[in-house]
């Protein structure tokens, strides 16, 4: 006869989450990143609740695994600096704002993403045209072309708006987007056995930032499409590529900055509207005592 699973008690269910909103110690930066990653867990999981009636809405988020760990990480990464940045101005009001929670929040959102951007931006078009620039400057622009790809099969699937630049030709610029959407393309999926089946599933999006190598940090490979994209970056003077990462650095933080302080005059006017909720049912309840009760 089978034995009978000892149910335990007081445990919690798999998968339960509850959000960060107890008091954190922000001067202990492994409490700050505990609450933050308990706090995305949490947004996480209520976002999951919309699969039903929105089948896709994790993977278009790139909310789906391991998309969401890789942005856990980062997001737990990065809240001790953006702590730093905010507390002068937005400190925690109990109750109602915690910047660990918020920070979390603000990055599960499923609004929008990079690729989904990539549609209607153009960010590709423009890296091309910005390395390709910065090649020209540094007197490399011959060893680029002819590291380009010329089969014009190929580059008439590169779909780009009609332009005009003053520098570059257009099939140039054309065969730079190209290796620049396809750098990833030789990349054999690494990872642990479960990593490489999910990658496999079908995708619904088009994948030029966050495609599965670049996910599980596997893009450095030996492979024609990579090599071909490190050989295009290696023209370009490493301080111009330095400048950039700090100036899209820089403005990335800059929009935390607006975002937080417009948030915190939201969350103060909340915080005065429940206690003035609070003193008007104190006070109505009181009167309605005295009316009735006597």
């Amino acid at each position: 006869m089978a034995k009978k699973r000892k149910q335990k008690t007081n445990s919690k269910p798999k998968g339960n989450y509850e959000p960060a909103d107890t008091t954190v110690n922000y001067d202990d930066p492994k409490q700050l990143e505990a609450a933050t990653r308990k706090a995305f867990q949490y947004s996480l999981e209520n976002i999951r609740r919309l699969e039903k009636d929105h089948p896709n809405i994790l993977i278009q988020a790139d909310l789906d695994s391991p998309r969401a760990k890789r942005r856990s990480k980062a997001v737990c990464a990065c809240v001790g600096r953006v702590r730093e940045m905010v507390k002068d101005f937005c400190p925690d009001i109990p109750d109602v704002f915690t910047v660990s929670t918020e920070w979390a929040h603000i990055n599960t959102m499923p609004i929008t993403t990079y690729d989904n951007q990539e549609g209607g931006m153009y960010l590709i078009l423009g890296a091309a045209i910005w390395m390709l620039d910065h090649i020209k400057q540094n007197g490399k622009i011959r060893e680029a072309i002819n590291l380009l790809p010329k089969d014009e099969d190929l580059l008439e699937d590169v779909s780009i708006p009609t332009l005009y630049d003053p520098v570059h030709r257009e099939e140039v610029i054309r065969a730079m987007v190209y290796a620049l959407e396809q750098r990833n393309r030789d990349c054999e999926i690494q990872g642990t056995r479960r990593s490489r089946k999910k990658a496999q599933r079908p995708d619904p999006v088009d994948r030029y930032f966050m495609d599965v190598a670049t996910v599980l940090q596997s893009q450095h490979q030996e492979v024609a499409s990579r090599k071909r994209f490190e050989q295009l970056l290696s023209l370009i003077p490493q301080e111009d590529i330095a400048a950039a990462t700090a100036h899209y650095e820089e403005k990335l933080f800059e929009w935390v900055r607006c975002y937080f302080r417009c948030r915190v005059t939201y969350c103060k006017r909340e915080q005065e509207l429940d206690e003035r909720r609070a003193r008007f049912e104190e006070t109505a309840m009181k009167r309605f005592h005295t009316v009735f009760c006597l």
